[in-house]
């Protein structure tokens, strides 16, 4: 990372990475005893129980995914829509029209976090010359993740921004449903 590079982060992520970078002082006694006890080889283990072990990797999840939060919602790096919300049960619909062109494509549907990425679960409909594929649906306000599933295979819609944070391996396409 170089000068450059500061112009484009979040100012926490800048200062996150400042601090990672900071060499913590370490006082001379505590130095002195850790390697005394290095150098008597000392064989004392520590046990760990599973309840402890698990409640320790939720806070390390809970301590993580506050660190993404921060990061993400400050950013206005790319194309990442800035104001991140999870969906809202009971909010008002909001109509939402996907299109892709798929010319050579025989099915096209959407699939996404909204309907349990469900193969076919909202087919699209093929335009008059067979090129444009359409459809229309209703979603309550909040970020969803989606993609186009074309003949089989998840495709990225081209117009939308991407989230990197996937478990398939491609980028998800991201939409944002917004009140008026």
């Amino acid at each position: 990372m170089n000068e450059a590079d500061d112009d484009r982060l979040p100012a926490a992520l800048i200062d996150a990475v400042g601090s990672l970078r900071d060499t913590p002082a370490i006082r001379s006694e505590w130095r002195e005893r850790v390697m005394a006890r290095v150098a008597a080889g000392s064989s004392r283990r520590v046990h760990v129980t599973l309840p402890s072990a698990i409640a320790a990797a939720i806070a390390f999840m809970i301590a993580g995914a506050g660190l993404e939060r921060l990061v993400v919602r400050g950013s206005t790096h790319g194309q990442m829509p800035t104001a991140i919300e999870p969906a809202t049960r009971g909010s008002p619909l909001r109509p939402v029209r996907f299109r892709v062109l798929a010319p050579g494509a025989t099915s096209v549907s959407i699939v996404g976090d909204f309907n349990g990425w469900t193969a076919g679960g909202l087919p699209m409909r093929r335009s008059g010359d067979g090129r444009l594929w359409t459809a229309d649906i209703q979603l309550p306000l909040g970020r969803y993740s989606y993609g186009f599933l074309i003949d089989g295979h998840l495709v990225a819609d081209p117009t939308a921004p991407t989230d990197m944070n996937d478990d398939f391996g491609a980028p998800n396409s991201v939409l944002m449903v917004r009140g008026s």
